[in-house]
């Protein structure tokens, strides 16, 4: 390792490599009784990254980010011929090794998530990853310079936030996530209507209305069935039995055509320590059919709206899993398909967030396609590369 370099004239010694990055070489640098960060622009390719002027980059980033008020080490002095930067040292524990260390404050979560309170507001990301954050006396600081303008993907909530921390727990979404509608015959409102003889039209509109208080434990099936054959004229005991015996039959059929993967993955995350939640949005007969599933005994936190009166994408639904976990909501993946806006408030709420893709099919009457903005996995067994990445 170069043994000194220079910064206009005045020369630094090196100590050590503090790191490598897309754009340079950091290293901890001292001259008197002073110590600071010198960077060496390199020209390296990398594959997944452009740079223009690197050196004229670094330096109007460093401007930008000082503007908009993210705390960074102060850019000291530039070095255009030779291509280097000196930066104030800021010394400390980087994020990435607090995670390590299992150290990690709510504080930082809540110092990070100001800072991106300022970055949005002027369309701006930066790199999130943990060996660019420092924490010194209790305060977070970026010390890289690099931004960029504003994308969602690269945002931390969809990004950066996986990698800082580790997960505690996996919470589920159940359908078309753990199990899916849409392997096994349907009884749905259209096959309700033909069976009980009456236009899809009339049925839907008793059916429809009555989907919150189905979810939210206020209605049952039968209930629900009864009502809407009364509003149509064609009640009969019979004729209701038969419908809601279908409708749950269908159900039930559901849960014999799961993933393969589905099992060995929840056991695997069990035989790691990892705790396992359930989110739903189900009802009466869901959740009964739920509670009587291979998949049940699984969980360690249950939390249907059915039983428990409350809803995604309600925070009050998330909050109570949480505290029934026992765990900060940046130590939670939460993992889902994406219906009744299931991610964005997991997201907002502070987990880590993917979406679940494997069962989604085009041609069928799923509640969402592909969400780019968010990480997508292609299989059950993803899950276990994403915790085991950390």
């Amino acid at each position: 390792m170069t043994e000194s370099l220079w910064v206009n004239g005045k020369e630094f010694k090196i100590l050590k490599l503090l790191g490598k990055g897309k754009g340079g070489y950091s290293y901890l640098a001292e001259n008197g009784d002073n110590r600071y960060v010198l960077k060496q622009i390199h020209h390296e390719p990398c594959e997944y990254y452009s740079f223009g002027n690197k050196i004229e980059s670094e330096i109007r980033d460093y401007q930008r980010l000082k503007d908009i008020g993210i705390n960074l080490p102060v850019m000291l002095d530039a070095d255009i011929g030779n291509e280097r930067i000196l930066k104030e040292y800021i010394d400390g524990f980087t994020i990435s090794e607090l995670v390590a260390q299992d150290a990690m404050k709510p504080e930082y979560y809540e110092q990070i998530r100001r800072m991106c309170a300022l970055l949005y507001q002027n369309n701006t990301n930066i790199d999130y990853f943990p060996t660019n954050f420092i924490v010194q006396n209790g305060e977070l600081y970026y010390i890289d310079y690099e931004c960029n303008d504003y994308m969602a993907r690269w945002s931390f909530e969809n990004w950066g936030i996986r990698y800082w921390s580790k997960v505690k727990a996996v919470i589920f979404d159940m359908y078309e996530t753990l199990v899916t509608l849409y392997n096994s015959p349907q009884y749905f409102g259209m096959h309700m209507a033909l069976d009980a003889g009456i236009p899809d039209e009339d049925f839907q509109k008793s059916w429809r209305p009555t989907e919150d208080d189905r979810t939210l434990g206020k209605m049952t099936l039968s209930q629900a069935v009864d009502k809407v054959l009364k509003d149509t004229g064609v009640f009969s005991k019979e004729l209701s039995e038969r419908i809601v015996s279908k409708r749950i039959e269908s159900k039930e059929e559901c849960f014999r055509h799961i993933h393969p993967e589905i099992i060995p993955m929840l056991k695997a995350l069990k035989t790691k320590g990892i705790k396992v939640g359930l989110i739903s949005n189900c009802f009466s007969e869901e959740a009964a059919i739920i509670r009587k599933s291979e998949l049940f005994p699984y969980f360690d936190v249950v939390c249907m709206s059915y039983e428990l009166g409350m809803k995604k994408p309600d925070a009050d639904i998330y909050l109570h899993c949480l505290k029934k976990l026992g765990l900060k909501p940046y130590e939670c993946l939460y993992v889902g398909d994406g219906g009744s806006h299931e991610l964005e408030a997991a997201s907002k709420a502070g987990m880590q967030v993917v979406q679940a893709v494997w069962y989604l099919k085009e041609g069928t009457y799923q509640p969402v396609g592909r969400m780019p903005e968010y990480m997508q996995l292609e299989s059950p067994s993803d899950i276990l590369k994403y915790v085991e990445e950390i």
